[in-house]
């Protein structure tokens, strides 16, 4: 940080890292520098990264404090606000975690023209429905819970976790029929088609 260049060059890491995907250069130091001095265009990207370091090391207020720096029209503020929901429900503060993940099942996808990056936010978006079903699962709201789980998309990689999840809340809500179509669906001849149909093909 005393270098003159320090200002100009650790934008420029972050900028690489946001190309690469690659943050394990600015994980090393992001720990060793005073937060006072993050570079403006650089502090949404090293704040994330110091409460991701944080939140492994199980200090969960210092991560949460920094989760909540990083601004909300940063690309990181929903992976930032979603790890917000899981140290808040941690800490058993389940509507505050609710409200993390409901923000980040709200938020516009529009704005990312990445492929990658919007594959990565519906994953952060079923994620966090999984989650809000979870908590209301686990206090027994079990209605609730299930109106969550059925929100996730059919197409998404999370729909069959989604699908199991929602049969043991309807079971639990005493509706064995339901529960019973949900765990067989995978069995169902719709798919029993498509399967032979690709083996064929």
């Amino acid at each position: 940080p005393a270098d003159a260049y320090f200002n100009y060059a650790l934008p420029k890491m972050v900028a690489i890292a946001k190309y690469t995907g690659d943050d394990s250069d600015l994980a090393r130091i992001v720990s060793k520098l005073p937060p006072d001095r993050f570079p403006r265009q650089a502090k949404n990207h090293l704040h994330y990264l110091l409460g991701v370091q944080y939140y492994n090391s199980q200090e969960l207020s210092m991560a949460r404090e920094n989760f909540g720096k990083v601004s909300s029209k940063s690309s990181l503020y929903l992976k930032s606000r979603y790890i917000e929901g899981v140290v808040f429900n941690e800490q058993e503060k389940y509507k505050s975690a609710v409200r993390a993940f409901r923000d980040v099942y709200r938020e516009d996808i529009d704005i990312y023209n990445d492929p990658r990056e919007l594959k990565a936010v519906n994953n952060l978006k079923d994620l966090s429905l999984i989650n809000i079903a979870s908590i209301y699962y686990g206090i027994e709201r079990f209605e609730e819970s299930s109106s969550y789980y059925q929100k996730v998309d059919r197409r998404s990689s999370y729909w069959a976790e989604s699908l199991f999840r929602d049969a043991w809340t309807n079971f639990m809500m005493g509706d064995l029929n339901v529960t019973l179509g949900k765990i067989l669906t995978v069995e169902s001849p719709f798919f029993t088609q498509k399967k032979k149909c690709f083996n064929s093909s």
